[in-house]
């Protein structure tokens, strides 16, 4: 008996152990040639100002500080053992490590809703490989971490149902509450969450939801950790706006002004469900209906469930302004279980069709994701750019650019200026006397090509004209991050020189 018992034990072990390593593994193999991306970048610069200055510094737009601290960690133990003083590395392993947690807990929490193998493995497998999530994991950025912690957050309400402890629900609040303090609009996610809370153990026949089984204290328990947790990270902003209700305030006009929410429906969304689609094929998008009409017919609470987990992101993150593929990693998860669900029936019919429903799936996701993979395990567009810059400037240079600035300072060693943008002329003749000023301090001034591509009405350039003979020096290939994920964006970027 306990014999049985233990290799039941070492066998899940072992589906949880391979799963972690075929996930890691694959992005150690196309990992990215450097960070990559403009956030990531101030990521790594604020992780190591954390510990140059001792206090917990704040990344760009909503400041990240659970991903500020949670890399902190790995880094500060870095430092000390190596000396280093690049935060790369330790972003690099906390994305990798996150990632390949998040495939185990995927595959936990699938086990624990459907009590099927298959469809826990094929799900956990589908989101390994899904092309958006592939392309985003192979360098750093806030999505894997984040994702991990709400996935741990989901699992710790399983837990509390079978071990009937409070500590579970608490430190659920807590995870909850880091993940929202990464990627804000995480908060999302307390929906479905909240239908776990109230009956887990019948996820897959129905809720069957009875009012002695919400324990309200227990809900108490997941809001204050869950709020204490967000509160403390944002405490010293939140002090700086004068109380809470004006940091919310701020935050929201904030991120509507960043993201310019469309409304439920509009053309954002076309191009938001292509990139979906892109990121599981058309073989995915089969075994997606297939998974929801099964769903609908036998597991309606389940299905209720899963759209409470896809639909608001998607009406939310669909409908922005500039719709980014990345953003849709947080609904991810659960359109892989129903995927694996459509597998599954498929598999019920005949086992050796079901198992290469799920490989072929694989396959061509892998195939969706691997040429811009394998470009940027490569050749890095942005670092190689400020590479070049380095190459072709003086030390004491500076130039004017934009969105590279973060990358000519950090990877090129070179300090940059960025041109007025509100049109204004006292601001614009301001510069130009700064620039004069460097002239006459035989400071050389360059400029990239996307230095004046801010400027629509080109009054910065025609000041500069005015003043200075520009000079090409040369060109190189780099690549537009800001729309990555499912794309190579390359293209040739212009150094000129202001004379």
């Amino acid at each position: 008996m306990k014999f049985d018992l233990l290799k039941k034990i070492d066998k899940e072990v072992y589906i949880l152990l391979t799963l972690f390593l075929i996930t890691i593994i694959i992005r150690i193999l196309f990992k990215n040639g450097s960070v990559f991306h403009w956030d990531s970048l101030k990521d790594v610069l604020m992780i190591e100002q954390t510990l140059i200055t001792g206090k917990l510094q704040y990344s760009y737009a909503y400041g990240a500080p659970g991903m500020i601290i949670f890399v902190f960690l790995f880094y500060w133990l870095e430092n000390l053992i190596t000396g280093t003083t690049s935060a790369e590395t330790s972003y690099f392993f906390a994305t990798f490590l996150t990632t390949g947690l998040s495939i185990v807990l995927l595959y936990l929490i699938s086990k624990t809703i459907t009590k099927d193998k298959f469809i826990s493995i094929s799900a956990a497998l589908i989101l390994c490989f899904n092309a958006i999530f592939l392309s985003v994991t192979t360098y750093p950025k806030t999505h894997a971490i984040a994702l991990f912690f709400i996935l741990t957050s989901m699992y710790l309400i399983f837990s509390y149902n079978k071990l009937k402890k409070t500590w579970p629900i608490i430190l659920s609040g807590v995870f909850f509450g880091l993940s929202v303090a990464i990627r804000i609009l995480n908060v999302f996610l307390i929906l479905p969450m909240l239908l776990l809370y109230l009956n887990p153990k019948k996820m897959g026949d129905g809720f069957s939801i009875k009012k002695d089984k919400l324990k309200l204290k227990n809900l108490i328990y997941f809001s204050i950790s869950s709020i204490g947790t967000w509160y403390s990270l944002f405490y010293n902003k939140i002090k700086e706006v004068g109380g809470l209700l004006n940091y919310l305030e701020s935050l929201l006009i904030e991120q509507n002004v960043a993201v310019g929410w469309q409304g439920l429906i509009s053309p954002s969304l076309k191009i938001s469900l292509n990139y979906l689609y892109q990121s599981i094929t058309a073989w995915g998008l089969i075994l997606l209906i297939l998974g929801t009409i099964i769903c609908i017919k036998k597991q309606k609470k389940l299905f209720i469930f899963l759209m409470l987990w896809i639909l608001p992101s998607l009406i939310y993150f669909g409908n922005i302004l500039m719709p980014q593929a990345r953003f849709f990693i947080i609904l991810l998860p659960a359109l892989s279980l129903l995927i694996a669900i459509g597998a599954r029936h498929i598999y019920n019919k005949n086992k050796i069709l079901g198992i290469l429903s799920i490989l072929i799936l694989i396959i061509l996701m892998f195939s969706t994701a691997y040429p811009i993979i394998n470009h940027r395990h490569n050749y890095s567009g942005p670092e190689e750019f400020a590479l070049w810059i380095n190459e072709q400037t003086e030390e004491n240079a500076i130039i004017i650019t934009n969105d590279l600035g973060f990358f000519i300072e950090y990877y090129g060693n070179r300090t940059t200026l960025s041109h007025p943008r509100s049109g204004d002329s006292e601001e614009i003749n301001a510069f130009i006397r700064r620039l004069k000023n460097y002239s006459n301090g035989e400071i050389p001034i360059y400029s990239t090509g996307e230095g004046f591509s801010i400027d629509p009405e080109k009054k910065v350039l025609i000041e500069i004209t005015k003043h200075f003979e520009i000079t090409l020096i040369g060109e190189k290939e780099t690549e537009a991050y800001q729309y990555a994920e499912l794309e190579l964006r390359k293209y040739k970027e212009k150094l000129f020189k202001l004379n």
